[in-house]
């Protein structure tokens, strides 16, 4: 990320001492095709397995991009799925939910597929634009939504154990106040953002503890 952008921040927190899900960032530069690409992937439901599913995802997805060369954002959900799921028998099985961003650096577009999961862009403005994944029965078939990108693009990449998080009275965050959390500190700096989401984190479980594993990546892209 610090390679890829100019301001950013990643949390990344883990409920165990093994994660079942990770965030995943390239670039890919040759001759007129100039590429940053952004994954979060989520394995659910089976520990230690869906820990390891997210080493064999890592592989995959360098393998899709730099070897094979594919830019649908959508496509590199459906063959990540059909690898990982390929790559165990039945009993290995886990429920992936993955979001991948692609941003066309030459033409200044982005493009978003999610397979239960969505992002959050302000594009150049305080408009909030939520994009949103589509369910697994449409992996096949998933949409890839392009943007004409405006300058100082501000981008969220989250999974949903950030706003599952419960407190003391077993309240979860929710989905709301996390859109409201974001609103309110979207044109800071992107250091400043990740300190205010992670003390939020902090006040709000308590010593309670995790009640699930965390992503939330924040980057901007800096335009003339």
């Amino acid at each position: 990320l610090k390679r890829l952008f100019q301001e950013y921040f990643a949390l990344y927190k883990t409920k165990y001492l093994f994660s079942e899900e990770f965030f995943w960032a390239t670039s890919f530069n040759f001759r007129k095709e100039d590429y940053t690409i952004v994954a979060i992937v989520e394995f659910d439901g089976k520990g230690i397995i869906g820990s390891l599913k997210t080493l064999i995802s890592d592989s995959i997805l360098s393998e899709l991009v730099h070897d094979r060369k594919i830019f649908h954002s959508g496509d590199i959900i459906k063959y990540l799925k059909e690898e990982v799921d390929a790559a165990g028998s039945n009993e290995l099985m886990c429920d992936l939910k993955a979001s991948v961003l692609v941003i066309d650096n030459y033409k200044q577009t982005l493009q978003f597929s999610g397979l239960n999961q969505d992002m959050i862009l302000f594009n150049g403005g305080n408009e909030m634009i939520i994009l949103e994944g589509e369910s697994e029965d449409r992996v096949n078939e998933l949409a890839d939504d392009k943007i004409d990108l405006k300058p100082n693009s501000t981008f969220y990449m989250y999974t949903n154990g950030y706003f599952k998080q419960t407190n003391a009275d077993n309240i979860e965050f929710g989905y709301e106040k996390f859109e409201e959390l974001l609103k309110s500190i979207h044109t800071q700096p992107l250091k400043e953002q990740g300190k205010f989401v992670e003390e939020n984190l902090k006040d709000w479980t308590g010593d309670k503890g995790l009640s699930d594993d965390i992503t939330v990546v924040g980057f901007r892209l800096n335009q003339d």
